[in-house]
């Protein structure tokens, strides 16, 4: 599954770069043992925290996969289905752990999970839900700290921090809490930190103890496990601050760790690597049919796992680190919430974010198919993407457009074979009116589809914002179209764009034959 691209287009000479997971599914015994690694020569600071998060409490059949060829699933469950389907049986997650106590107190009482996350969110500029779900999956909340709150390869406290990762953000975590943190005298913490020095307590040898360790104290943790996940996601190519796989995995397996995985998806997890034993260690959910051969089967178990406890936290939206794509996170929520879908990740792939204009139009857009034709999935395809990056006038690479394509009955509508001869035939003289080009046609069932998806869209285009447009790229391909599709677009300017598509809408509405929505 391709979930990311990016391309770089000069004369003569194309280069595209791709991140995604492997979907393949593939059994072996399984080992119920956490592999642990010693003696690592490590070359990035920070590396040493990559190494062995302790999950044995939460999930115990954490194995080391064995040698051997691939066997099909005999079920034909995916990797990431089963680790999604099987989180709460199998960890026994419950959402009442974020109201439990945490060991923080402020003005003398202690501060609920829910509470003390709210408050690290609003301190370092970061949604909330995104550090619970790090917590969750190193401690199920608080719920396996280990021991004294120490598991036992040595890492500490709700967001199992070892001695080099805490190193690595020491600085930026003690700013924060002895100069950004409003009514510092109010917060009573469990570990102690060094108020003459305004920074954090780090023993000499690791982990010691709590009046020498202030990774002890829940709300350090947290702040600190923000900063790291910052850290990491700055260091890793291709890695989002908007993605919840990236953001966790960043924390799990330190920038060396997660940039190793990313570039290498299809390296065995049996090739006798450092990097593939922590990974070992750190394994999805295993199954007499579900195991994992490739370094991009694991992370497709970790996107289920991981994408499980978002779901659960916040039902409709994104994960974000000062995003710079607010627009498009909230336009992703939107398909979300409806069951659709965006390909890859080409709403921002070209690396900046859509206008607000365009997402609240195409929100309300696919709120009204699900509404009116529950049956039908939309799948966008183009956004503020690579693609259109280079078109001189296109709508796109300012942000303001969307394409989006027609799933009926799980299948997309396909673009028939004679969809460029067409297109080529409307260009290929003097200019044609939209009566005068010549259509391209669908099956009935297809027609069907696109009929009432246009009159829909046709509706927001008789709306009181001229400055929204729309081209019906199915029947009448645009000079450049490569496929069937429709485009949608909100300019401040206005603009010819699709002048004989909102004509056509008023006469539909004059007829009788369209209902008008409005987004505002």
């Amino acid at each position: 599954m391709i979930i990311k691209t990016e391309h770089h287009i000069t004369p003569n000479h194309m280069t595209t770069k791709f991140k995604g997971v492997r979907i393949k599914d593939v059994r072996t015994p399984l080992n119920q043992k956490v592999f642990a690694i010693k003696e690592l020569n490590l070359t990035e600071t920070g590396d040493s925290d990559s190494l062995n998060y302790d999950i044995s409490p939460v999930v115990n059949n954490s194995g080391v996969r064995n040698t051997g060829s691939a066997q099909t699933n005999v079920n034909n469950t995916s990797i990431y289905d089963y680790n999604y389907k099987n989180y709460e049986t199998k960890t026994k997650f419950k959402l009442s752990y974020f109201d439990e106590n945490s060991n923080t107190k402020k003005n003398g009482t202690a501060l609920t999970y829910n509470k003390l996350f709210e408050e690290v969110g609003f301190l370092t500029g970061t949604d909330s839900n995104f550090v619970k779900n790090i917590a969750v999956h190193e401690s199920m909340v608080g719920q396996n700290k280990g021991t004294n709150d120490v598991n036992p390869l040595g890492y500490v406290g709700l967001m199992q921090f070892g001695k080099g990762a805490a190193t690595d953000v020491n600085n930026s975590v003690s700013n924060l809490i002895f100069n950004k943190l409003q009514n510092l005298n109010s917060y009573t913490f469990d570990a102690e930190l060094d108020t003459t020095n305004k920074t954090l307590k780090l023993p000499a040898s690791w982990p010691s103890d709590k009046t020498n360790n202030s990774f002890f104290d829940d709300f350090v943790s947290a702040v600190a496990a923000v900063e790291y996940a910052k850290l990491n996601l700055g260091k890793v190519p291709s890695a989002s601050p908007t993605d919840v796989l990236d953001g966790y995995l960043s924390h799990q397996q330190g920038r060396g760790g997660y940039k190793d995985i990313i570039a290498n998806q299809t390296n065995l997890l049996s090739d006798g690597s450092v990097r593939a034993s922590n990974m070992n260690g750190n394994q999805p959910f295993t199954s007499s049919t579900v195991n994992y051969n490739t370094w991009s089967d694991w992370l497709n178990g970790w996107q289920g796992k991981i994408q499980f406890v978002y779901d659960q936290i916040v039902p409709n939206g994104p994960s974000f680190l000062n995003s710079p794509t607010p627009n498009a996170d909230k336009l992703r929520a939107t398909l979300k919430s409806l069951g659709y879908r965006e390909k890859n990740k080409e709403i921002t792939s070209a690396g900046q974010d859509i206008n607000s204009d365009i997402e609240k139009y195409a929100s309300a857009i696919f709120k009204k198919i699900k509404q009116l034709y529950p049956t039908y999935t939309m799948e966008i395809t183009a956004g503020n993407d690579t693609f259109h990056k280079n078109s001189a006038n296109s709508s796109h690479k300012t942000g303001d457009a969307i394409d989006f394509v027609i799933y009926v009955n799980g299948q997309k509508i396909p673009t028939p074979s004679n969809y460029k001869t067409i297109r080529n035939k409307n260009y290929s003289g003097a200019t044609l009116t939209l009566a005068q080009q010549t259509a391209v046609t669908y099956s009935p069932q297809n027609e069907t589809a696109i009929t009432n998806v246009k009159k829909i869209i046709q509706g927001f285009a008789v709306g009181k914002n001229p400055q929204f447009k729309f081209l019906d790229e199915y029947r009448y391909p645009s000079r450049k179209a490569t496929g069937s599709h429709f485009h949608i677009s909100y300019r401040e300017n206005g603009g010819n764009e699709g002048a004989a598509f909102t004509a056509q809408a008023i006469a539909a509405l004059n007829a009788g034959q369209i209902t008008e929505y409005t987004v505002w």
